[in-house]
This record gives structure tokens, sequence and C-alpha cells, in this order.
């Protein structure tokens, strides 16, 4: 029920694992704090990224390096939320969309059709 794809302003890849992902630590919680050495086309190698372990792609920034992180924490508002859902998910069901037509769209990857 998800569709990968990295849109072209993102710092992070919108993958569900890569090896370019070095995990050094987490939060105790569930969340896996990795290196990025295959960042989004915004990003850069070195930064410093959470994976969330309530969601299934991609990762938020968290410190532009590790030296950054060390130096000056994690600060206000470097965690920002990706969104629910891509724009090539769509749900059509009562909590959703109304009908196949009001989802459809060029980059409509993924439709789940419910009640």
């Amino acid at each position: 029920m998800k569709a990968l794809g990295t849109p072209s302003d993102a710092a992070v890849r919108g993958l569900v694992g890569s090896l370019g992902w070095i995990v050094f630590g987490d939060n105790s919680g569930g969340d896996r704090i990795p290196v990025d050495l295959t960042p989004g086309p915004r990003g850069h190698a070195g930064r410093i990224i959470m994976l969330d372990h309530e969601q299934d792609v991609g990762g938020d920034t968290l410190a532009d390096s590790l030296t950054d992180l060390v130096s000056n924490g994690l600060g206000e508002g470097r965690r920002g939320p990706r969104g629910d859902q891509p724009p090539a998910v769509a749900r059509v069901n009562i909590g959703g969309l109304s009908s196949v037509e009001a989802a459809a769209h060029p980059e409509l990857e993924v439709l789940s059709i419910g009640v």
C-alpha cells in the first residue's frame, strides 16, 4: 500500500532500506539513527537521519553531519514531518476519497478501494 519514489526536493531517498544508511544509534523507542551515504537530490552524504519505525519508507533529517549533531544537538524543528502519504498513493473509502475519479491523476501508482 505504499509507492516508492523520491521527490526532486527530498533530502532523504524514499527507500525501504539502503546499504548507504549506516546505523550507529537509536532513540530507545524503535527508531534508528544512521549516517546517510545515499542522500536524496537535495541532501548530501554524511547527513544524520532518523528512520521512524512507524514509517515504511524514507527518513527525516536530524542534523547536517555527526559533528553538527554532537556540537549543536537536535535543536528545535530539526525533524520535520514527511506527510502521511506520497502523492502516488490514493485511498477510496469512507475515510478517504469518495470516488475512483477523484483519485485519478497521472502520477497515481497505488489505488486502494475499501468500504
